[in-house]
């Protein structure tokens, strides 16, 4: 069983640019050696494991990583490349804070992973298409607003007007239901997937 205040660090390195910590499910496994996991909510593919014994913590392991789908880090007395002493200042003399710095750090750097993973994605592309598509409208009615200050709309540019933000916001909304059902799809998906992995 971790303390509160292990759980509390934790938590604090949750919180990113884009993410915040009510994005992430922390769940604690209590058996033999004992692992806490970090699910993110939107993804549950994007996981950090933290395997621990009573000495503290001997391996984590992440996805996605920073050049890897997966990333493992294994805590041993001959260090080799991936292992917690040969990527730690030589300054950290305990194993246990050593263990728990490297990881905390890790846990940050995983974060900063995932937002990149959601930067790239084809449905944030298009997001930002949209967002884009906005923003020139507004800048377009911004402009047209500041040339025509003691003017006013004819009735057939208040109608051209109307019918653009309709068609936007018509595709927006189409956009935001295509996301929803790509979404439910993947979760449904991977839960399947999950259960018979289990089954295995």
């Amino acid at each position: 069983m971790i303390t509160d205040s292990y759980r509390s660090l934790i938590l604090s390195k949750l919180q990113g640019k884009y993410t915040t910590v009510e994005d992430f499910k922390l769940e604690i496994r209590e058996n033999t050696s004992g692992n806490v996991t970090i699910y993110y909510r939107y993804n549950p593919e994007y996981s950090f494991t933290i395997y621990l014994n009573s000495k503290g913590i001997t391996r984590i392991k992440f996805t996605p990583g920073e050049m890897l789908k997966v990333e493992e880090y294994e805590s041993t007395t001959n260090p080799s490349e991936n292992t917690f002493s040969t990527l730690i200042p030589k300054n950290i003399t305990s194993e246990i804070d050593l263990n728990s710095r490297f990881t905390m750090g890790k846990i940050k750097g995983w974060v900063s992973n995932i937002e990149t993973e959601m930067e790239i994605t084809p449905e944030n592309r298009k997001s930002k298409e949209h967002e884009e598509k906005i923003r020139n409208i507004e800048d377009q009615l911004s402009e047209l607003f500041q040339n025509q200050e003691d003017s006013t709309f004819s009735h057939d540019e208040i109608n051209e007007l109307k019918e653009k933000l309709n068609k936007l916001e018509e595709e927006l909304k189409i956009k935001i239901e295509e996301d929803e059902e790509k979404q439910e799809s993947t979760d449904k998906v991977i839960s399947e997937l999950k259960k018979e992995m289990m089954l295995v």
